[in-house]
């Protein structure tokens, strides 16, 4: 009876022990972070915060840099340190460097200088403009010491240069121009995504251009001005968004 009782009173010291165990266990559990979501920053000013793809009230980018949110269970967040406060400092130091092996600056501006001549449908002057990047591309080489890299970019370059000519060479007049100018806005897409440029430029597009199939372009402006159908229908299409 003796070693009964004894045998009782161990269960019991060790159904508590458990127990306290447990609840403890449940606290810190708890008590640790639960779920982490997902904020992110304008990469020109940091300050300002949303979700992905959000639009900057300061620029008009979109919100791209990830911040590492963290939620309690006390549904408190705090931000996390993956944002340093000198970000946009060393994002634009980043872009410098590569623009150093990756020349783009003077490139997009001679493209835009050709989009807004067809704005205005000056065919003679975006044919000028145009013959003059098609000598830019040519002398502005990549630097860069990776042979992989400064391939891809004289690739893109080489493709760029072809449309140019066709918008130099307009023996269709400008609605052949603005075929062509469709193709190297593709090119400038995609060279301004891989290569980056110091400017703030947007992508707009009009869905009226060859039933919308190829009706993008880069702009330097909010305002939407359409290079496609000129005075026709100047304002004709809408912004996408920011490109960086």
């Amino acid at each position: 009876m003796k070693n009964t009782i004894i045998a009782v009173l161990l269960g019991a010291v060790v159904t508590v022990s458990c127990n306290s165990k447990n609840n403890s266990s449940t606290e810190t559990k708890d008590s640790k972070i639960e779920t982490s979501a997902a904020l992110y920053s304008c990469p020109m000013h940091p300050n300002v915060k949303g979700e992905s793809g959000a639009e900057c009230p300061e620029c008009g980018m979109e919100l791209t840099e990830k911040l590492e949110t963290k939620v309690y269970k006390n549904n408190e967040t705090i931000a996390g340190d993956t944002l340093d406060e000198d970000v946009s400092l060393r994002k634009i130091k980043i872009r410098a460097e590569k623009q150093q092996a990756f020349p783009t600056e003077q490139i997009v501006e001679d493209y835009l200088k050709v989009k807004n001549a067809l704005t205005r449908d000056d065919s003679g002057n975006a044919a000028v403009l145009a013959n003059n990047m098609k000598y830019n591309l040519d002398v502005l080489k990549s630097s860069s010491p990776d042979k992989k890299a400064a391939a891809e970019y004289a690739k893109l370059v080489k493709e760029m240069r072809e449309n140019t000519s066709y918008v130099g060479d307009f023996p269709g007049g400008i609605s052949e121009q603005r075929e062509y100018f469709a193709k190297l806005s593709k090119n400038m897409f995609d060279f301004i995504k891989t290569y980056g440029t110091m400017q703030v430029l947007y992508q707009d597009y009009c869905p009226m251009y060859e039933n919308g199939k190829s009706g993008y372009w880069i702009s330097e402006t909010k305002d939407v001005v359409n290079p496609y159908f000129g005075a026709e229908m100047l304002h004709c299409g809408r912004r996408i968004g920011a490109v960086q």
